[in-house]
């Protein structure tokens, strides 16, 4: 329904398919689009520059293409539309194949890129590792915290937290932290059997009984999952 609307009118009358995702967004992109054109500023000056970003939006205008040289060889031009705008992005021969599956006119993304300029100095991506919007909670999150003020800790309050914790299992380890009334705080990691799979519903649940701001998401900070590749010019040195 929604990808018609795109195709027929330009836009979405019916609402953008990303703003469902928008709590996925803030947590695990390191950047939003509209940030990109700032960070992308030092590249003016030296475009050697290597800068890095994970990016959240939707894949759109998709078009697989060929390189001049003999043999032609596929790469892959397409837009990566969000909520606030959206940026020209490439993904070169050596990542192709296996991204190709992810790309697709509204297929939702969470990329890893390179920040570059392209020939008319406006920012790009190139982008190398691609998963799913809706895997972005599993890969990357690194720990979930609670934070319980020394009055929250009751049996009644820990028992229910085990109930909301026992409907969103997962792999993610669970922290907690009680402030003590003297300011001290308290970390405890709980048993491998309270791991969890971070979520909006997770995150609402607990903040209802512990309060706002009571819970927090540590996530991955390294824009891609692998180490860049070197440049082909670098290689053997």
């Amino acid at each position: 329904m929604l990808a018609t609307e795109k195709e027929l009118i330009g836009f979405y009358i019916s609402g953008h398919p990303l703003a469902t995702h928008e709590w996925t967004l803030n947590t695990f992109a390191l950047q939003r689009l509209n940030q990109l054109a700032e960070i992308a500023e030092p590249l003016s000056k030296n475009k050697n520059q290597e800068i890095y970003v994970r990016i959240g939006g939707l894949v759109d205008q998709y078009r697989k293409v060929f390189t001049k040289k003999d043999p032609p060889r596929p790469y892959a031009r397409f837009c990566i539309e969000g909520l606030e705008g959206a940026i020209n992005a490439v993904i070169w021969p050596d990542d192709f194949q296996a991204l190709e599956q992810h790309l697709e006119d509204g297929k939702i993304i969470m990329a890893g890129a390179k920040l570059a300029l392209d020939f008319r100095d406006s920012p790009e991506l190139q982008i190398s590792e691609i998963i799913p919007l809706d895997e972005a909670n599993k890969i990357f999150s690194k720990k979930v915290s609670i934070h319980f003020s020394e009055a929250a800790v009751t049996d009644g309050h820990l028992t229910e937290v085990q109930t909301i914790i026992h409907r969103h299992p997962g792999s993610t380890p669970l922290h907690a932290c009680v402030i003590l009334d003297s300011g001290e705080k308290v970390f405890i990691r709980s048993h491998d059997d309270l791991s969890v799979t971070p979520t909006h519903e997770l995150q609402h649940e607990l903040e209802q009984l512990l309060g706002e701001n009571s819970v927090y998401i540590e996530t991955r900070q390294q824009p891609l999952l692998r180490k860049p590749a070197r440049p082909k010019w670098q290689r053997g040195k």
